[in-house]
């Protein structure tokens, strides 16, 4: 069996040169060109054995409005956006995912994903803290057991990056720790009790 094709450095898997419309005006076109030949350079610049590295993709995320603004147009939207989201789903955009983004494009959907906008702080009359319903089939902290033969352990509230659209805003990104061993034991021994569960979904 051939091993999985290793995602090409010199090549990066989305190179905002392909998103250039040879239809655009001269000076639309040259804005941009510049724009990817910088971040080709960035992106060169790094050596092949970093990148494909998660540890180094974590440990190099983009976290605050300084750093964005070196990768994206940054609008009035996000910026205000970007602000507004410490604590709860902060925002971390990992290396490779902004390289995915373009740069120009405020509705590029990597971008959407990736970058906060101030609208998510609007609260409507119907927005729910907890989307899934988790909190309420929860036996025991970091446990959701809705199904009788099967349960989901949450085991981290850390992600690489933070999806605007997460439906665990509630709890992720705050501290970025992982489940600690009391709460794992308390988790072992409901599953213990409980022999229907056959299955046990371990998530983040």
């Amino acid at each position: 069996m051939e091993s999985p094709e290793e995602c090409s450095f010199e090549e990066p898997p989305s190179s905002i040169l392909n998103l250039i419309n040879p239809n655009l005006s001269e000076n639309l076109v040259n804005l941009i060109y510049s724009g990817a030949i910088k971040k080709e350079k960035i992106l060169k610049s790094i050596p092949k054995e970093l990148w494909n590295d998660w540890r180094w993709q974590l440990k190099n995320r983009i976290t605050t409005l300084q750093q964005l603004e070196e990768v994206i147009e940054v609008t009035p939207q996000e910026r205000e956006g970007v602000l507004a989201s410490g604590g709860r789903l902060a925002m971390a955009i990992t290396p490779y995912f902004a390289s995915l983004i373009d740069p120009y494009n405020p509705d590029c959907p990597i971008r959407r994903q990736a970058v906060p906008r101030i609208e998510e702080s609007y609260k409507l009359p119907h927005d729910m803290i907890d989307p899934c319903g988790e909190d309420n089939h929860s036996p025991v902290p970091g446990l959701v057991h809705r199904y009788p033969d099967r349960a989901l352990l949450i085991v981290t509230d850390q992600c690489a990056m933070y999806c605007r659209y997460c439906t665990r805003r509630r709890m992720v990104g705050a501290e970025e720790n992982v489940i600690s061993r009391g709460r794992l034991e308390d988790v072992y021994s409901y599953l213990r009790k409980n022999k229907k569960i056959r299955d046990v979904l371990i998530s983040g």
